[in-house]
C-alpha cells in the first residue's frame, strides 16, 4: 500500500475515536492535545460515548461529538453514513480492540487512517507506529505513537480534563468553608474499581495518622461509589481528626478542581489517579506496574509486582491481592515524606 504524504495544512477535518472508563480515556486524551497543537486550524471531531463529554467538551481539545451507544446496534449504520459524509481527512482510531472501529475507520473514506490494527486489520491503516504491534506498552505512550504518525506531538505527555469556572467557584467555596485556605492539603483516595485492587483502608489510616502527627496539614479523603462512601467513612471514625475531611461526591470537573489545589494525590490505580494527573498534582500510586518515569518527577509508583510483568490487568486478581499485600507502612510512608517535602 502507498502511504499518503501528510500535508499539515491540507487536514482540515479530524476524527478522533476513541471512548472507555474514565481512566482511559483521560490517557487518550494525551493523543487529542497532540492533534490539536499540532493541527490548529483543523475541526475534530470525537467519536466517544455520552458519559466522557464532561471530560473534553466541545470548545475544548475537540469541536465537536458524536456520541456511539455500542449497545444500540441500530445506530450503526447511522453513525456510520454520518462519518462518510462529513468527509474527513485523516481518521485516528485509538480503540485497538474494536472490531467495529477499524470498520468504522475503513469505511470513513479517509485519505489518511491512524491506528493499532494488529493482524488483519493492520490492513485498515496508511499509518502505524513503529512500534504497533506491542501489546504491553503503556496506554499514554501507545495513544500518544498514533498521533505521532501524523507528525503531531505533546512534548510533555500531558493529558486533559475540562474544569469549568463553575469548578473553580465551587472548590473556591469548598475551600473556604473548610477551613482549607492557606494549608497544604493531601488527596487520599482508598477506593478502587475493585476493592481487590486496592490497598488496605487500614494501613490508609496508619499512613494519615502518621501524616497528620508530622504535618500541620490538611488530609482530603476522596470517594467515588456507595461502597467507598462507607470505607471513608469508617476510615474517618478510626482516625477521629478535625484535620480530616471527607469530600462530598461531584462531577469529573469538580473533582478535578479539587486536586488542582492539593499538594499531593495518595490513590490506588484507579480513574482518580489519572485525574491528578492530568492536572498536574503529583501522584503516589499503589497496585500498578506503570512506570511513572516516562511522565516526568510528578508520577511516583509503588510497585509489588515483578518487573517482568508489564501490565497487572492480566493477573488473576487473587494474585493482585497477595501482591498488594507486600506493600508496608513503612515503605509508604517513606516515599509520601519524600515527595510532600520535595513539593
Amino acid at each position: 500500500m502507498r502511504i499518503p504524504t501528510i500535508q499539515k495544512n491540507e487536514i482540515r477535518k479530524i476524527l478522533i475515536i476513541h471512548y472507555g472508563a474514565i481512566g482511559d480515556f483521560i490517557a487518550g486524551t494525551i493523543a487529542f492535545k497532540a492533534l490539536r497543537d499540532s493541527f490548529p486550524n483543523a475541526r475534530i471531531t470525537l467519536l466517544s460515548r455520552a458519559n466522557t463529554f464532561e471530560i473534553c467538551p466541545p470548545g475544548s481539545l475537540v469541536d465537536e461529538y458524536i456520541v456511539f451507544d455500542e449497545k444500540n446496534k441500530k445506530t450503526l449504520w447511522k453513525i456510520f453514513w454520518q462519518i462518510r459524509k462529513k468527509a474527513f481527512d485523516a481518521v485516528v482510531n485509538l480503540k485497538d480492540f474494536s472490531e467495529v472501529m477499524h470498520l468504522i475507520t475503513f469505511f470513513s473514506g479517509a485519505k489518511i487512517r491512524a491506528g493499532l490494527g494488529r493482524g488483519i486489520w493492520s490492513k485498515v491503516y496508511t499509518h502505524l507506529p513503529p512500534n504497533y504491534t506491542d501489546t504491553n506498552q503503556h496506554e499514554y505512550l501507545k495513544n500518544l505513537s498514533v498521533a505521532r504518525t501524523l507528525g503531531a506531538e505533546n512534548p510533555h505527555i500531558q493529558a486533559y480534563v475540562h474544569i469549568t469556572n463553575v469548578h473553580k467557584e465551587a472548590t473556591e467555596t469548598f475551600w473556604q468553608e473548610n477551613n482549607l485556605v492557606g494549608s497544604e492539603v493531601l488527596a487520599v483516595v482508598p477506593g478502587a474499581s475493585d476493592f481487590r485492587k486496592a490497598w488496605r483502608s487500614e494501613r490508609f489510616v496508619e499512613i494519615i495518622n502518621k501524616f497528620l502527627k508530622t504535618y500541620d496539614s490538611k488530609v482530603l479523603l476522596v470517594w467515588g461509589s456507595e461502597a467507598e462512601k462507607s470505607l471513608v467513612e469508617n476510615m474517618a471514625k478510626s482516625v477521629q481528626n478535625t484535620n480530616l475531611i471527607i469530600l462530598p461526591r461531584g462531577s469529573v470537573g469538580w473533582l478535578a478542581s479539587v486536586l488542582k489545589k492539593t499538594k499531593v494525590c495518595l490513590c490506588n490505580n484507579s480513574g482518580v489517579m489519572h485525574i491528578a494527573y492530568a492536572v498536574d498534582t503529583p501522584v503516589i500510586c499503589l497496585n500498578t506496574s506503570i512506570s511513572w518515569q516516562a511522565f516526568g518527577e510528578k508520577g511516583y509508583n509503588v510497585n509489588a509486582f515483578g518487573k517482568d510483568i508489564q501490565n497487572n490487568k492480566y493477573l488473576p486478581i487473587e494474585q493482585v491481592r497477595i501482591l498488594l499485600d507486600t506493600i508496608s507502612v513503612e515503605e509508604v510512608w517513606k516515599i509520601l515524606q519524600k515527595v510532600w517535602e520535595k513539593f
